[in-house]
């Protein structure tokens, strides 16, 4: 079994033993979901951000890791999202299985005092989802806490941190970044690659040049493909109409 199935598979089976509304056998029910989507967002604490958010996202065998980052009233948003390898994915993925992130329980205080910085954790699984929220994931005694959260870091710094590994394929000032919103919301992919993401999506990395972006939205079934030019070290934003 390839290493992305069995990783998707054991996290799958945790979620089955975990959540007894899923009535169904150990294992079974992610090998057929559509759908896998793990957050992990930090509450205002000691930071200079107001909030943080990983967002991990698979579907139909393409995964995104997103991060974004907020400052406090209106000093501004953050936000950058990446493709993961089948082999980064299947390695977090096995991470956050090992780590039992769909069946930790909420603790939000450490060794009995408040916490300083909390996370809220969520974790969907087609109809079936699991939340915990944690107190300061790193001074926790019970070590999964802090080994969840910086499986979605390492992830998101693979991707889109300052280290991303796509700029190993990418030389300085030959990529740029696309934005992509639309009315009403629809799925995107890019030079037909699923983002396994709907749109607004922000800080996709690209190679400088034309590129290829597809819309469509399941409700309506209007699908529609778009051209782009994105230019060296900008943002370029493709904001469409698609009735």
């Amino acid at each position: 079994m390839p290493r992305l199935a069995s990783a998707i598979l054991l996290l799958g089976s945790l979620f089955a033993a975990s959540s007894a509304a899923a009535q169904e056998p150990r294992g079974a029910g992610l090998a057929g979901a559509q759908e896998v989507r793990v957050t992990a967002e930090s509450r205002p604490g000691l930071s200079p951000w107001s909030s943080v958010r990983y967002t991990l996202w698979v579907r139909e065998g393409s995964a995104t890791i997103s991060v974004t980052k907020d400052l406090a009233g209106e000093f501004g948003t953050t936000r950058r999202v990446g493709l993961l390898s089948e082999a980064s994915l299947a390695r977090t993925l096995g991470l956050l299985a090992g780590c039992e992130v769909e069946a930790l329980p909420s603790v939000e205080r450490v060794r009995g005092k408040v916490a300083k910085q909390a996370w809220d954790f969520t974790v969907q699984r087609g109809g079936a989802e699991h939340r915990f929220v944690v107190g300061d994931p790193e001074l926790q005694d019970d070590r999964r806490y802090r080994r969840c959260l910086r499986a979605l870091e390492e992830a998101a710094d693979e991707v889109v941190g300052e280290l991303s590994f796509r700029d190993t394929f990418f030389e300085p000032g030959t990529f740029g970044y696309l934005q992509v919103l639309s009315t009403p919301t629809a799925q995107v992919w890019v030079d037909d690659v699923d983002m396994a993401s709907q749109s607004p999506i922000y800080g996709i990395r690209l190679q400088t040049g034309v590129h290829t972006v597809r819309l469509f939205d399941r409700d309506s079934g209007l699908d529609r493909t778009y051209s782009v030019h994105v230019l060296d070290d900008v943002t370029t934003n493709l904001d469409v109409e698609l009735w």
